[in-house]
């Protein structure tokens, strides 16, 4: 069995090992690795690297271009030129699908590098094009940096607004962008909707939320049916969406449209992560408004025997679950299990929690033992 086989079974076992304890479960009690056990390490690491890389490259579609512009790139310089461009031509088209602007130009640049080699003429017909492609990006880019100056403002007054405040948003909304409608690829146009509706949400107008969400969401739904590319866009137009139609109180729609949730492949940890705490989220609301039903009640305990696949998720995730779990029991009088949960909350707070949590926690522990008459510890 290789070294480093080995030494990856054993990080899997246990991932806080000290250096001398590690060496020695891989080389044996009388072994000196030395400089080998750090060789070996960094091998590793190496390995596992470009399988993160390989499986990407099969997930990935940003990634798969990049991949490939590297073959094309190799190919140019080994003097392969009409295999380039057969490849170029192929790829090219692909990026533009995808909206990948950047990677755009620069296949177009690879292609003006084959003509040169070859003492062709360069159209100027591409030299348009290419100036063309660098307006779309800069127009994409525009539209990023107007969400994101807003959602930055919205976050940093998110419980409460002054009439100069409201008054700021709504000029940050008389952009020429906003109001010309100005954009130039379709992930331009969503930004366009998901601004607007964050827009309405913060100035706490759920039906042009509610319209701007569901535009927002058939977009974004459509790339990601299409090219199965960026998840965590997908994700939070879902979300935005589910939101709108619960503030306007649209519960059957909800109930409808919160499948979808599940239907998404995340890629990453982070991604799902993102699903399983927003899915969690509005299910528990739904129980809660609507009253818990005994299908609740057995879907709650099936989640529950997976458990042990959460290890992966971020102690927030987890917190997020478990204070859901906590709320359901304590709801139906099941204080035991409440408590059980409630405690797996506090095991998970850190400093950065919010303040209004790390004081909701032991009001709440504090109710559970006066509901399982633990009068003694009150």
């Amino acid at each position: 069995n290789p070294k480093y086989l080995s030494l990856y079974d054993k990080l899997l076992e246990k991932q806080n090992w000290q250096e001398s304890s590690l060496a020695q479960a891989i080389y044996g009690p009388s072994g000196k690795p030395g400089s080998s056990f750090s060789e070996l390490k960094r091998y590793l690491y190496q390995l596992l690297l470009h399988a993160l890389i390989d499986y990407d490259k099969t997930s990935t579609p940003a990634i798969q271009l990049d991949h490939q512009l590297q073959q094309c790139k190799v190919l140019i310089k080994r003097g392969y030129y009409q295999e380039a461009k057969r490849r170029i031509k192929r790829l090219e088209g692909r990026a533009k699908n995808l909206e990948e602007w950047f990677r755009v130009l620069e296949i177009q640049k690879l292609d003006a590098q084959i003509a040169e080699k070859e003492e062709d003429q360069v159209d100027i017909s591409s030299i348009n094009t290419g100036t063309k492609h660098l307006a779309i990006l800069e127009n994409f880019m525009r539209f990023t940096n107007l969400h994101l100056s807003l959602f930055i403002s919205v976050r940093k007054y998110a419980l409460m607004r002054t009439q100069d405040q409201i008054e700021a948003l709504k000029k940050r909304m008389e952009h020429p962008l906003i109001q010309q409608k100005n954009w130039q690829s379709q992930k331009a146009q969503i930004l366009y909707y998901r601004t607007l509706s964050l827009y309405a949400y913060s100035t706490l107008d759920y039906d042009r939320f509610a319209q701007y969400a569901q535009r927002d969401f058939e977009l974004s739904q459509s790339r990601y049916q299409l090219y199965q590319d960026d998840v965590k866009n997908y994700i939070s137009s879902l979300h935005n969406l589910t939101l709108s139609l619960g503030l306007s109180n649209k519960i059957k729609q909800v109930e409808k449209i919160l499948p979808e949730y599940l239907k998404i492949k995340p890629i990453t940890h982070e991604e799902n992560d993102s699903i399983l705490r927003r899915y969690w989220g509005i299910k528990s609301t739904l129980m809660f408004s609507r009253g818990i039903s005994s299908s609740d009640i057995a879907f709650l305990q099936e989640q529950k025997k997976k458990l042990h696949k959460f290890q992966h998720l971020s102690s927030v995730t987890k917190r997020i679950l478990y204070f859901q779990y906590c709320k359901i029991h304590f709801s139906l009088g099941e204080y035991d299990q409440a408590l059980h949960y409630l405690h797996e909350c506090i095991k998970l707070l850190t400093a950065p929690t919010r303040r209004d949590q790390q004081n909701l926690y032991p009001l709440l522990e504090l109710i559970i033992h006066y509901e399982l008459k633990n009068y003694q510890l009150l």
